[in-house]
């Protein structure tokens, strides 16, 4: 994959992270509010997808900075430009 294209995708990986948090920060907040009953058990089902949702973003983010990581190490071992199939050299 093309080095910007991974940077572009870890700045959304990483942003999706942070909302991330800030959602289960926030669903902390409503169980502390609806303290126990129907509403909180559903609040606390919500916050357990939200923390599964946030272990797969940072997932994401980890295995982004892992491919950019190799990707500016493969440019150091070999600085020349690469054709891309179907493109011409100019």
């Amino acid at each position: 994959m093309d080095r910007a294209v991974l940077e572009d995708h870890l700045r959304q990986a990483r942003a999706h992270a942070a909302l991330g948090r800030e959602h289960i920060a926030r669903q902390h907040q409503i169980i502390a509010e609806f303290n126990g009953g129907a509403r909180g058990a559903m609040a606390k089902t919500l916050l357990k997808k939200f923390e599964a949702l946030q272990e797969l973003h940072l997932a994401d983010v980890k295995r982004l900075e892992r491919e950019l990581k190799n990707a500016k190490a493969r440019v150091r071992a070999d600085p020349r430009p690469t054709l891309i199939s179907g493109h011409s050299q100019r």
